[in-house]
């Protein structure tokens, strides 16, 4: 209360003064209440800047005729190169710049320009002290030589929070796996080459050899399917090989196995270390193990004519090839059973089976939902006798 009573008489002595004193001027009022503390004090090169944006404990953003520069506490500029924008400093002491032409660079608090603003884009830096940057490629895109038609095409390469280009930037895409801490670089855009080539970069490793692929998957558990000359195989985080690619096809693991197809159209599974569980055989298209239990077609089957199997994670054959076509199990939480529907082969009726193969659901339906409220309903068509046309019976 005493300061707010002091500040008030300072300020009343101070108008008053000005009112009556012919000597007083604007600078020595503003001086007075600097010295008192009811204004801020600041450096006279303060005012010689157009707007001062931002502040940091080294120094301040200051714009001037139009352009941004960096100044140390005292005002004072600390890099002479205006730019168009300076972005906030990041945890490495960093910010983004933008040049006239919309180009941009990375300034440290120095004001040193540790990346000249040549950059159409760059991404924030992760932390392995990497970012991803892009340049704008002029190319040729009127497709004859008489009348040139100038496009651009964007390049990514990595940067370090030095400056320095780690990958230089002449690759089509690269994303980060965050779950695997590594860089997958695309090397071609597929209008420009016959194929694709993929390869894999690590921040403390570098390029990882013999992981160049014609395509990388999704890293499950540690391992990816990767495709090289149209054949599947399995890499770790390592770019190590698991499986080698020479496979039809190779799925990802469903309960720690992977289904594998070999160019004779057999199939096997594969654990995650490359290891064989259940060897090549005969029957067609497996599906993957779900609740221990993939449902198998007999070799004579064809999309007309399906007879299926039940299989487990040993590759025991629990039930003959005795039940049509049907889909994998799904376990029901209300009556805490695991179950799928199946028929008889031949038959057009189904029921219910649990992961044994028998039916605890007679086959005499023609279809049967799950309901939301806990119950199965069942569905039966009949024809009339008149006009030979289904109708539903529930």
């Amino acid at each position: 209360m005493k300061k707010t009573g002091l500040i008030l008489f300072l300020v009343a002595t101070v108008f008053l003064t000005a009112r009556f004193a012919t000597t007083v001027d604007r600078e020595t009022v503003t001086q007075f209440l600097k010295d008192y503390k009811i204004i801020a004090s600041k450096p006279d090169i303060y005012y010689s800047y157009d707007r001062i944006s931002k502040t940091y404990p080294w120094g301040l953003i200051a714009k001037k005729d139009d352009v941004y520069f960096m100044t140390d506490p005292d005002g004072n500029k600390i890099n002479e190169r205006g730019f168009q924008k300076i972005g906030s400093f990041n945890d490495y002491g960093l910010a983004e710049v933008e040049n006239s032409e919309g180009m941009v660079g990375l300034i440290n608090t120095a004001g040193e320009l540790i990346a000249d603003t040549a950059y159409y884009d760059i991404n924030p830096f992760g932390e392995d002290e990497l970012a991803i940057v892009e340049v704008l490629i002029p190319y040729d895109s009127s497709g004859s030589g008489d009348s040139q038609q100038v496009s651009y095409k964007g390049r990514e390469g990595l940067i370090s929070t030095a400056g320095e280009l780690v990958v230089e930037p002449e690759y089509f895409n690269i994303t980060y796996r965050e779950d695997v801490a590594l860089y997958h670089i695309n090397y071609y855009y597929y209008g420009e080459k016959l194929g694709s080539r993929n390869s894999l970069f690590s921040a403390t490793d570098g390029w990882l050899e013999n992981s160049t692929y014609d395509s990388i998957g999704k890293f499950e558990n540690g391992v990816a399917v990767v495709t090289k000359d149209g054949l599947d195989g399995l890499i770790d985080t390592k770019a190590e090989t698991i499986i080698p690619p020479m496979y039809n096809n190779v799925f990802e693991a469903s309960e720690g196995l992977l289904r594998v197809d070999n160019t004779d159209d057999q199939s096997a599974f594969f654990d995650i270390e490359g290891n064989i569980v259940i060897p090549f055989r005969d029957y067609r298209i497996p599906t993957h193990f779900k609740h221990g239990i993939s449902i198998v077609l007999s070799p004579d089957s064809n999309f007309s004519r399906r007879k299926a199997a039940l299989m487990d994670r040993t590759g025991e054959m629990l039930t003959d090839y005795i039940y049509d076509d049907f889909e994998p199990f799904n376990h029901y939480e209300d009556i805490d059973r695991v179950l799928t529907m199946a028929g008889p082969h031949g038959s057009r009726f189904n029921g219910l089976i649990d992961t044994a193969g028998n039916y605890v659901v007679a086959p005499k339906y023609s279809d049967i939902e799950y309901d939301k409220a806990g119950y199965f309903r069942t569905v039966t068509f009949v024809f009339s006798e008149e006009r030979n046309t289904p109708t539903k019976k529930f």
